[in-house]
């Protein structure tokens, strides 16, 4: 059977990496990059110089560090908070995330990974975007280039998603908090666009120790139920997703 291409992929992607790919939540579209070379004479002066100025700003960045900026369950605390992944089971690979940008509510996030299966490699390299208030953290859409590689198979393709009322996570979570929401959007995919919709119920569950290659918290188990499929994940304060059912954190930066 044709194997289906990576084009859905994990709402969660800012503070938990996915391997489970549901169809309705395809996101994707070419994320523009652009190499900048400097070739000023006086190069090597700047480097130094920058470097300097850089160093002290990353001091600054993490002595502001803001746990709350999204929330006390994301991690989003500046420009540059990042989290990396390793998958585990039956599907290999690894996810980063970095938070490159956040204007007002609107919090953008560079993913990376790539991701084993069933003889499939599937990579992507997508832009996703939430917004933060009072209420707590949404998904608000993605972009997406992506490409699935297996015996004689070789497809790559672009998509974007946009969501309306997607809420990941409540503002203040604790066990017994539970929300549910009605998620409408639109995905483009290669030139095509179709309108999708469906319903998420969340519930925090418990308070757990759990133990990942980045370390032990003290985390809250969430369930999050998409049209009746269920995903785990385990939510430490000010760090966000540190394991899911299918993949562990290995290492977070404020």
């Amino acid at each position: 059977m044709r194997p289906r291409a990576l084009t859905s992929l994990c709402a969660l992607s800012l503070t938990l990496a996915c391997g489970d790919a549901d169809p309705k939540d395809d996101t994707a579209t070419p994320k523009d990059t652009e190499a900048d070379t400097d070739t000023d004479a006086d190069a090597d002066t700047d480097a130094d110089a920058d470097a300097d100025a850089d160093s002290d700003a990353d001091a600054d960045s993490d002595a502001d560090a803001d746990p709350d900026l999204c929330g006390g369950y994301t991690g989003v605390r500046g420009v540059g908070s990042s989290w990396t992944w390793s998958f585990t089971g039956s599907i290999e690979g690894y996810q980063t995330s970095t938070v490159t940008s956040i204007s007002g509510e609107t919090v953008v996030l560079e993913v990376d990974s790539e991701i084993s299966s069933g003889g499939y490699t599937n990579t992507y390299d997508m832009l996703t975007t939430y917004r933060c208030d009072g209420e707590g953290f949404w998904y608000t859409g993605s972009d997406v280039d992506f490409r699935t590689v297996g015996p004689g198979y070789d497809e790559s393709g672009t998509s974007t998603s946009t969501y309306t009322g997607y809420l990941i996570v409540p503002a203040d979570p604790e066990v017994g908090t539970s929300w549910t929401n009605t998620v409408s959007g639109t995905t483009t995919m290669d030139g095509t666009s179709h309108s999708f919709s469906f319903t998420t119920t969340g519930m925090v569950e418990a308070e757990e120790s759990v133990t990942v290659p980045a370390g032990t918290y003290t985390a809250l188990r969430t369930v999050l139920t998409t049209d009746g499929s269920a995903s785990t994940s385990w939510l430490a304060p000010a760090v966000g997703g540190v394991k899911t059912d299918s993949s562990e954190l290995t290492s977070y930066t404020p």
